[in-house]
């Protein structure tokens, strides 16, 4: 829980609303706060109603003059996306919000939660993407509507801004028959003043703002900076050039490498992992990529093995095939920032003609044709990830594939797929592999987890195999810094386990694609 003292949401703090009058209904009074206490705030709203847009965006514009915002000075944000094809236009918010970010630098923001409502909904799961690395709390709006509960986690007492926040809510007279008016403003503050009381009993308030916290932010001051272990201040040259010897630092800077530093506990994480591997990203692996890799093991298991699956069997277990590659393809757009579609993941198996073959893939599927078997001495990324010659070199056994620009190294890359620069450009592939039943530290490997992209850079923070082809262990441990690398590993080593008898039988059997 927060106090009334508010410490711990840095300096900067952006509000993020999808449409005029959310940020003042749901934080006005902490926005005012803020103000109050000398940060520097901004206000966000993404969407533009078609019929009456000019004259509620000038409502905004008034309301938010209340607290010294405006375009002009850099504090007030319009993206401008109709609300009529608003729920469409993922992409566009998603770079609305980056330029946002880059413009404005915040240390936390304030946005919708998820609350059955399609716009608040998208602002919010774009929102925590891009700032995946700040604070981030989620505010709360009344609606007539079913809505999901909610269960605040973070308290601010307003009771000396609610009188501000009255004044910034009335600036919306088109909105005036809604939620808007005093007596609805002080009662839902001051329902939750009565909720927080027995948790905050010294408060002496009557108004009080709630929050869902999905990330706190914790707070570094200049001078602890500079007692960041001398690991840690090597870390933070290599992420920030000059960071530490230039006076003009911020202390957002240093404010998001202690946040990752005290929780992974480890500062070979400090990196991609530090901007990628929140809550929410780690809640869909579970959720979604793990719970569909179960119900493809089910799905298996209930066809039993591949001498007895007949048509019927591969009905039950192809979709759940599909689906838990479609789940990981979302996972991978989700931390690669990139539309739903321009990532393709695959399993493929090795089979006994020493070939390489696509047993499941996300959809919607591309045009590619899945019915080839491709030699694996002809390949540079199965020779990579087995130890093998791909008819250019042998390569060193390595634990995953990543190449930001297989353009840029085409000279240096063996495949046997004539049109594969139609399909691809960048790529990422982990081997499945099992320890073998001669030694626990040897493994065999019997496919691979594929993901690739028609994008350049799609995979971005992972180092480039053809950079470090004599240099292994400094490609591992590059790769190791990378959230893509840990969320790729984890599946395909539970992926192994999960479906390894399937996948040996599969392989000394017909294969069939699906």
């Amino acid at each position: 829980m927060n106090s009334g003292r508010m410490s711990g949401y840095g300096e900067r703090v952006l509000f993020i609303g999808a449409h005029p009058d959310d940020i003042e209904i749901g934080c006005g009074g902490t926005a005012a706060k803020f103000i109050g206490e000398g940060k520097a705030i901004a206000f966000a709203i993404a969407s533009f109603h078609p019929v009456d847009g000019k004259i509620r965006e000038a409502e905004a514009k008034e309301a938010a003059s209340k607290l010294g915002l405006s375009e002009a000075g850099g504090t007030l944000f319009f993206g401008r996306i109709s609300e009529a094809t608003f729920s469409e236009e993922k992409g566009q918010l998603r770079t609305w919000m980056k330029k946002v970010a880059s413009e404005f630098q915040p240390d936390t923001v304030f946005a919708h939660r998820r609350d059955g409502h399609d716009h608040h909904t998208l602002v919010c799961e774009i929102a925590n993407g891009c700032f995946g690395a700040h604070g981030f709390y989620e505010f709360y709006i009344p609606r007539t509507e079913p809505e999901p509960a909610f269960a605040p986690t973070a308290f601010i007492d307003i009771e000396h801004y609610i009188d501000k926040k009255v004044e910034m809510c009335k600036c919306h007279q088109t909105q005036k028959e809604k939620y808007i008016g005093e007596d609805a403003v002080k009662n839902t503050a001051h329902f939750y003043y009565l909720r927080c009381d027995a948790v905050h009993a010294d408060w002496k308030v009557g108004y009080v703002e709630a929050f869902n916290t999905v990330r706190a932010l914790n707070p570094l001051a200049a001078r602890e900076a500079a007692q960041l272990s001398t690991g840690s201040q090597a870390v933070v040259a290599t992420l920030i050039p000059n960071a530490l010897s230039s006076p003009q630092t911020s202390v957002g800077v240093f404010v998001r490498i202690s946040r990752a530093l005290r929780i992974f506990k480890a500062e070979r994480f400090v990196g991609e992992v530090r901007r990628r591997a929140s809550l929410s990203y780690l809640t869909y692996l579970h959720e979604d990529v793990v719970h569909s890799m179960r119900k493809f093991a089910l799905a298996c298991e209930y066809c039993g093995s591949t001498d007895e699956w007949d048509e019927r069997s591969w009905e039950v277990f192809g979709p759940a095939a599909r689906d838990f590659c479609t789940a990981s393809r979302k996972l991978f757009c989700d931390l690669a920032e990139l539309e739903d579609n321009e990532i393709h993941c695959c399993v493929k198996l090795i089979v006994k003609s020493e070939s390489v073959v696509t047993w499941a893939r996300s959809q919607p599927a591309d045009i590619r044709d899945e019915t080839i078997a491709h030699p694996i001495n002809q390949n540079s990324v199965w020779s990579a990830l087995l130890g093998r010659n791909d008819g250019r070199r042998t390569w060193p056994l390595f634990n995953c594939f990543s190449s930001a620009d297989l353009v840029k190294h085409i000279s240096q890359f063996s495949n046997t797929r004539p049109d594969w620069l139609e399909h691809y450009r960048s790529v990422l592939v982990f081997p499945l592999r099992y320890a073998n039943r001669r030694s626990t530290t040897n493994f065999d490997t019997f496919g691979f987890f594929a993901l690739d992209s028609k994008k350049a850079n799609a995979f971005a923070g992972m180092p480039d195999i053809f950079e470090y082809i004599e240099d292994r262990d400094v490609y591992h441990d590059r790769a190791r810094k990378c959230a893509m690398f840990q969320a790729g590993a984890a599946i395909a080593d539970n992926l192994s386990m999960f479906l390894r008898p399937v996948f040996l039988n599969y392989a000394q059997s017909s294969r069939k694609n699906l």
